[in-house]
């Protein structure tokens, strides 16, 4: 189950993890999709990226790096917007996810061992 980037294209299939994560009490899956169809945040931007975890077509787990707007340091960002579903969880996926984007893309190109990500509550 590859991890990919995400893309607008892939908005249908984070809606439908919304509503499942949205059944469990995760409001921050619904937030992300909010904020990216309302183009808020960006799904591919140097600083700003998510991926997600696709298999046969099926979003299974998201997550992704924003800039920490509290800080103004763009080798500080902020793990945000982590879920699996439930049915695949436990198999390594979250794990594999965060260790993904724990060094983003910045624009100067930075190696990751100069970023650090803060996680937070979505």
């Amino acid at each position: 189950m590859p991890l990919r980037p995400l893309s607008r294209a892939h908005l249908a299939a984070l809606h439908e993890l919304a509503v499942l994560a949205d059944a469990e009490g995760f409001r921050f899956v619904r937030r992300l999709w909010d904020d990216l169809t309302l183009d808020r945040v960006q799904v591919d931007a140097p600083c700003e990226f998510f991926v997600g975890n696709v298999d046969d077509h099926e979003l299974l787990a998201v997550g992704g790096v924003t800039l920490d707007p509290h800080l103004n340091d763009s080798r500080v960002g902020r793990l945000r917007h982590v879920y699996v579903k439930p049915a695949v969880r436990n198999a390594g996926i979250g794990g594999a996810l965060v260790r993904t984007v724990g060094g983003p893309r910045c624009a100067s190109n930075r190696s990751r061992e100069n970023f650090s990500s803060r996680a937070c509550a979505g």
